[in-house]
């Protein structure tokens, strides 16, 4: 299974080295970002390798026999429906829930999200996370996928305002955090999402030594490049910083959405590489640096009027 396993894993990157199937899809999928491009679980290619075997092996391989003794196809990756019918059984996984697959299509469609709340009771919750859009857009950049300012920026901005809306209307479902937070607290930023799911803040053994391996160490591990999440949370808060280049930072800051963006985010714009390269400036606006809970709806900060350099 193995070998198949690897097999099927090249017809959808050649250049991978991954051996084990879920962690090709999550590389592939961050990669792509389409599930039609990604390879199925590894326990649904374990249905399929079975439904092939008793195809080829049990009755091509009876096929000169008057009278073939196949094995039940139930034990081979099919599954009986009401009407006595074998159909493929696509996994063993459970399916997504009503609501997941409605939240995924709602896209930016706030009333079709807000229904989602609403339905058949469901205890959905959304946690809104953002990150400042000149380190996306490094990332983005980093990753060869699509980082055009004015495109994302306005996306970021809808998402605001979708949040806005929300958490308006339904403000015990929606939260909101920032990277920057996760990365700089990540133990007091878990209670806060544990204490919004669950209702209590606590975080059990296995939980604090995932984060305490996750957060703290020096490097990232090899193995897995920028998708790895061993590493120095607070380290690389802000790296984004240092390897912006002039002309990137340029283009962002000059863009209208994206400096809508920033500033509702609660941040500094910075106007030249050099104040971006300067440690000694806060990323977050002093008034909004007290407030754990950042306000998205746009602020009167002044925008300095230097031309970036």
């Amino acid at each position: 299974m193995h070998t198949i396993e690897r097999f099927v894993i090249l017809l959808y990157d050649r250049t991978s080295t991954c051996k084990n199937i879920d962690k090709a899809r999550k590389k592939l999928f961050a990669k792509k970002n389409n599930v039609q491009l990604i390879p199925p679980t590894k326990v649904a290619q374990e249905e399929h390798v079975k439904r092939a075997a008793y195809q080829g092996g049990h009755v091509w391989g009876q096929t000169l026999l008057p009278t073939p003794e196949l094995p039940p196809p139930s034990s081979w990756g099919w599954v009986k429906n009401d009407e006595g019918v074998y159909k493929p059984h696509w996994t063993k996984l459970p399916e997504a829930a009503h609501t997941c697959y409605e939240l995924v299509s709602c896209k930016y469609k706030t009333s079709c999200l807000k229904r989602s709340l609403l339905h058949g009771g469901s205890n959905v919750k959304i946690i809104y996370l953002t990150r400042d859009p000149r380190g996306s857009l490094v990332s983005m950049n980093r990753m060869g996928w699509d980082s055009q300012p004015a495109r994302r920026c306005a996306a970021l901005i809808t998402d605001m305002n979708a949040y806005t809306s929300l958490h308006a209307s339904h403000p015990q479902r929606i939260i909101h955090l920032s990277l920057q937070q996760f990365s700089l607290k990540p133990f007091e930023t878990t209670q806060r999402i544990y204490s919004f799911i669950y209702g209590s803040s606590v975080l059990n053994e296995s939980i604090q030594r995932f984060l305490s391996e996750h957060t703290n160490a020096s490097h990232a591990w090899p193995n897995d490049g920028n998708m790895e999440t061993h590493r120095s949370s607070v380290h690389n808060a802000e790296t984004w910083r240092q390897s912006i280049s002039r002309r990137h930072l340029r283009a962002v800051e000059q863009e209208q959405a994206c400096r809508e963006a920033i500033k509702r985010l609660g941040h500094v714009l910075f106007t030249t590489l050099e104040n971006a390269r300067n440690s000694s400036i806060n990323l977050q606006l002093i008034e909004n640096a007290r407030n754990s809970s950042i306000n998205l709806q746009l602020n009167t900060v002044a925008v300095p009027k230097t031309s970036l350099l």
